[in-house]
């Protein structure tokens, strides 16, 4: 659909370089066309993107039927072991599935491409960045994150309008570092039993909590919920101000889908998280948190499919135990606030001067002017 407006924009603005989506795959070849280069830009992190062609050394899962039945991630610089089911079939990645077919097109033309630009740092995943360059594509600049380049607090809070507001006001009365922000993104999906379990394992937990709760309806709230929890909890229907609410002094915790953005924004607000994967990369961003940067809990979900009715329900009981986990006073999580304390200064380090994005943008402009000049001889 977009594919002949694209070519007649090429064709009229005569631009020096492309710089498209992951998920556009095609323009590449219109790029080509023009004898331009493309540069593409995709919003998963290094680690995932290792995880994912690591899949391709797999080819099957034979003999690997039961849920509980565990696979290695071969070639990867850390032992990385994750449940079969929450893993995509690899016999299925060249074929025309939801997502895997997308991420194998786009895998095809990465190694065509003038190069990469990805929403991460150096500091985070070090190993993943180094590994990519050598086995996969040499030309991949780290620029993030993104998120940290405009702090306009103003801007932010008017766009969740008068909700953004009483939000913020409810924080300000907490203790610092006492509150759970619970907040899924826009595209994940539960079941109505699984809403329930999850509101009824918050409240047993005793801690404070926000919770964006913007694709549910009312049937899932258990009778009597909003009353008992009334001065301890907030629900926020609609969009919450995530970056205003997870820099917010109050807030200790993130419960969240661990889609890459989300993971880069409570990283950069230096919370702890609990680990809630649903789908695409998230299961892979999920072993980056819990296993390898050891700064999140996970609550065991699984199942890799967008059919919220597919998946195994986490009871309440799992629920309050990894919100107690992540939010305790123990030695473990003092630990883990401190790795993820350390790591947002080292976000926040990388887009200063000098820093490791700062840098690797810089670079990015050196080659693209170096390769419009030749091109231009």
């Amino acid at each position: 659909m977009l594919r002949q407006p694209f070519h007649d924009a090429l064709a009229e603005l005569r631009p020096d370089c492309v710089f498209t989506d992951y998920f556009m795959p095609w323009t590449c070849d219109l790029a080509a066309e023009r004898g331009i280069p493309r540069l593409e830009f995709t919003g998963v992190g290094f680690f995932a993107e290792c995880a994912f062609r690591s899949m391709k050394h797999l080819k099957r899962f034979e003999g690997l039927a039961a849920d509980a039945e565990t696979v290695v991630l071969p070639s990867l610089p850390d032992f990385i072991e994750m449940p079969r089911i929450n893993l995509p079939d690899p016999s299925n990645l060249e074929e025309r599935e939801p997502f895997t077919s997308v991420f194998a097109h786009a895998a095809e033309v990465q190694t065509k491409n003038f190069g990469l630009v990805m929403n991460s740092f150096y500091e985070l995943e070090p190993h993943y960045v180094e590994h990519f360059r050598h086995t996969v594509v040499p030309k991949a600049w780290h620029v993030g994150p993104v998120a940290l380049y405009k702090r306009d607090k103003a801007a932010m809070s008017k766009r969740g309008g008068d909700a953004a507001l009483r939000c913020l006001d409810w924080l300000d009365e907490c203790k610092p570092g006492s509150v759970l922000f619970v907040c899924f993104g826009s595209a994940s999906n539960f079941t109505e039993n699984q809403m329930r379990e999850m509101a009824v394992g918050l409240e047993a937990s005793e801690h404070p909590f926000i919770w964006a709760v913007s694709n549910a309806g009312e049937g899932w709230i258990p009778e009597g919920f909003e009353e008992t929890i009334e001065g301890r909890g907030m629900l926020i229907r609609g969009w919450a101000p995530q970056l205003l609410i997870l820099q917010h002094i109050a807030v200790g915790g993130f419960m969240m889908h661990c889609g890459w953005n989300s993971c880069l924004e409570g990283i950069s607000a230096g919370l702890p998280m609990v680990t809630w994967p649903l789908f695409a990369d998230q299961f892979f961003n999920e072993r980056l948190l819990v296993d390898v940067l050891q700064i999140g809990v996970s609550v065991g979900a699984n199942g890799y499919t967008l059919r919220a009715e597919e998946k195994k329900v986490v009871g309440a009981s799992v629920v309050e135990a990894a919100v107690r986990t992540v939010m305790g006073g123990d030695e473990e999580a003092e630990e883990r606030r401190r790795r993820v304390r350390e790591l947002k200064k080292m976000a926040f380090r990388a887009l200063e001067e000098g820093g490791s994005s700062y840098n690797d943008i810089a670079d990015l402009i050196q080659k693209l002017e170096e390769k419009t000049t030749t091109t231009a001889a």
